[in-house]
């Protein structure tokens, strides 16, 4: 029961964000962004001449500039704080083995079969194809520059990721992978996910009707957030990795999203686009759970539940 209730917690959580902030938040945040805006435009200094001058004629996506530019910025902030906290052993290192030992007691079997297909949807044999199935698509719009935002994405998190484990040797809660991937810190899953589905649910959104803008943020926030509580539950990261995981990932696609916003581009085509990733990612899920299921669930086995 417990359980289910912080799964219920989490979605709720996320319809909060994405459709309750909006309604209330989103109106004064942007009239509050479009006064700065032209305040910089009107004073003399170097920075009020150089960022609006930046955006040229972007006035309209200032309150999207700036909530990305906050993004950024307390992402930055969360993984490097976290980064120092793991490496000197303060007390969230504790509180990542309470809540390892609670999850541990609270898994169930039937949970456990749901949890390891969502975590699935994270591994590498589902995010390839989905990203493959996007450049394919953005080559076939000749959208040559979205499609190099998109590969520069998940590459450059790859390689950040593999990085920092390897540098940080951070051993996870237990041992179920080789190599680099051996080590707990960041989390590669949570990551990926925010950098691949949530640039991806950008592009669509992007320019998009705003009766669609908030569905899209919902269900890539859903499947961000369900993979991460995933990492967790399984046993796979301390908490502290998944949190760290999606700090930098929201850093990173924000940066990205920054700097895609300067060119002023044409909005996706919803239908093709939205429909194209939507197969991908169920028939690649659907594939990898298929064949794979049984030797990821030996993998995280509970070892609470051991002899």
């Amino acid at each position: 029961m417990l359980l289910a209730l912080m799964i219920a917690g989490l979605l709720i959580g996320v319809w909060v964000v994405s459709f309750v902030v909006p309604t209330f938040a989103g109106p004064a945040f942007s009239r509050g962004v479009k006064v700065l805006h032209r305040q910089l435009e009107r004073t003399d200094m170097w920075f009020g001449r150089t960022v609006p001058a930046s955006w040229a004629g972007a006035a309209t996506e200032a309150p999207l500039i700036a909530a990305l530019a906050v993004g950024l910025i307390a992402g930055l902030w969360a993984f490097f704080d976290l980064l120092e906290d793991v490496v000197m052993g303060e007390p969230i290192v504790g509180a990542d083995k309470a809540v390892y030992l609670l999850m541990q007691q609270l898994r169930q079997a039937p949970f456990d079969t749901v949890l390891i297909g969502i975590t699935e949807l994270g591994d590498a044999k589902v995010v390839v194809p989905v990203m493959l199935a996007a450049l394919a698509v953005l080559g076939l719009l000749r959208r040559w520059r979205a499609a190099v935002f998109v590969l520069v994405a998940t590459a450059g998190a790859g390689a950040f990721v593999a990085g920092v484990k390897a540098v940080i040797h951070r051993p996870r809660p237990v041992s179920i992978y080789d190599g680099v991937a051996h080590y707990s810190f960041p989390s590669g899953h949570a990551t990926m996910s925010v950098v691949l589905y949530g640039f991806l649910a950008f592009l669509l959104a992007y320019g998009a009707p705003v009766r669609w803008r908030r569905p899209i943020t919902f269900v890539a926030l859903s499947l961000i957030a369900l993979i991460s509580f995933s990492r967790v539950y399984l046993g796979a990261h301390w908490m502290s990795d998944v949190l760290a995981g999606l700090a930098f990932g929201v850093a990173w696609a924000a940066l990205l999203a920054i700097i895609y916003l300067r060119a002023r581009p044409r909005p996706m085509p919803l239908g093709l686009f939205g429909g194209v990733l939507i197969v991908a990612l169920a028939g690649a899920g659907a594939w990898h759970m298929s064949h794979d299921l049984v030797t990821e669930a030996a993998r995280y086995s509970n070892p609470a539940r051991m002899p």
